[in-house]
């Protein structure tokens, strides 16, 4: 992958890759990260997600779901964003098709490789390729760690100007350099209104997470989003801690700082602005119900009903494992401390 990589930068101006082409070929291309077939989740992989610590996570969301289907009067139509080793999807079926027997489970997900495991893991569910195949929803679109893997740009202050970061060839080698940003950029970083950065304070774009969801706000006639990821706000980006930006990579479990490092081999990332995502639909029509962090929107839900009492001295019995993993999920400076949850709706319908 990196060979392709740098015999794609050459061909640039300057043999110069804007940032987030390089993050969407190391992720999206047909010898990406998330496409080739790999395990990606889980022990055998390089990270955890919610859903691959406990069932419970996606028991907590379909309760969710029949609720506002059911308070809404909406068609029982569930549509998942990158829905990855189908693991939520199967979670949340097993609850619908107790509490929902007419439901319709649809998948968006590029990958083949994905697809094919989500067919083992959810075989009731119907799977698009991309947004453009997905028709006006009435019903719940969801996603878990969606908007985070989206490619970001990123600009870094020199002391006197903001500039785009690049990747260019050094050697045999993947390194960084800097361009002037162009008008879209500028006016992005403007309104951000940061008086006085730190020199090398570097910031994700996330312009594509904006037009992504754009595309997705557009696809609801009717309904609610529900989007769960690594979140902060527009105002953290002032913070001290914040200014070597949120970018990172995760490889074999590992925190990987330099992003360059194993493309296609490692999961690249960075935080969500939720505030911004949270105007992005609010331009759209729609109406945002909560943000909050992940932990007391389960809360909010009813994970605490999901506790079973119990007297097993097994500390590996499955009870036991279900109730640590609910304390998991609610204990303070745990996982659920990084993620935000942001609902929107659109009450009435979209002409």
């Amino acid at each position: 992958m990196k060979a392709t990589i740098i015999k794609e930068i050459k061909k640039f101006e300057n043999e110069m890759m804007p940032f987030d082409e390089f993050m969407a070929m190391a992720l999206y291309h047909p010898n990406g990260y998330y496409t080739k077939m790999q395990t990606k989740i889980g022990r055998a992989g390089d990270f955890f997600t919610s859903v691959s610590v406990s069932p419970v996570f996606g028991e907590v969301i379909a309760k969710w779901i029949v609720r506002k289907i059911r308070d809404d009067h909406l068609p029982a139509h569930i549509v998942e964003l990158g829905a990855g080793n189908g693991q939520m999807a199967r979670q949340i079926i097993q609850v619908l098709e107790r509490e929902l027997p007419d439901f319709r489970y649809t998948v968006v997900e590029s990958s083949p490789y994905h697809q094919q495991l989500i067919r083992e893991a959810a075989p009731n569910a119907r799977i698009v390729s991309s947004l453009e195949a997905l028709t006006a929803v009435e019903g719940v679109i969801l996603s878990n760690e969606f908007f985070d893997a989206l490619p970001v740009k990123l600009v870094c202050f020199t002391g006197e100007v903001w500039e785009e970061v690049c990747v260019t060839v050094q050697g045999e080698e993947l390194a960084e350099c800097t361009r002037p940003v162009d008008s879209e950029l500028a006016a992005w970083i403007a309104a951000l209104d940061i008086p006085k950065p730190a020199i090398g304070q570097r910031i994700e774009s996330p312009l594509e997470m904006v037009r992504v969801y754009k595309t997705i706000c557009q696809r609801l006639r009717r309904g609610h989003i529900l989007s769960i990821d690594y979140g902060m706000f527009t105002e953290d980006l002032r913070l001290p801690e914040r200014r070597n930006g949120s970018l990172r990579g995760f490889y074999q479990h590992q925190l990987i700082e330099n992003v360059l490092l194993y493309p296609g081999e490692m999961d690249i990332t960075a935080n969500v602005l939720i505030d911004q995502l949270a105007a992005c639909g609010a331009s759209c029509g729609l109406t945002t119900t909560q943000i909050s962090k992940q932990r007391q929107f389960l809360l909010d839900h009813g994970i605490l009903e999901l506790l079973t009492e119990h007297h097993d001295p097994n500390p590996f019995s499955q009870v036991s494992k279900r109730n640590r993993a609910i304390i998991q999920f609610i204990s303070s400076g745990d996982m659920s401390d990084f993620f935000y949850v942001l609902e929107q709706k659109r009450g009435a319908y979209l002409n």
